[in-house]
């Protein structure tokens, strides 16, 4: 298993991995930056049907 040191290691000598991060670090920047705004019920209803799809997937 991976350490954080490791992870860091590794994210030091992979030019992809930094550019990952660095977006994922933008994403969260702006995320908590939204005002917080209610999705439509048939959006949430697709998306938790789709969430469950995809573990029933992986459970079989």
């Amino acid at each position: 298993m991976a350490t954080c040191q490791d992870i860091e290691a590794h994210i030091k000598a992979c030019k992809p991995c930094q550019v990952c991060l660095e977006t994922l670090k933008q994403t969260v920047d702006i995320c908590r930056h939204l005002k917080h705004q209610q999705v439509p019920e048939t959006f949430s209803l697709k998306l938790k049907a789709a969430i469950v799809d995809l573990i029933n997937q992986e459970n079989r």
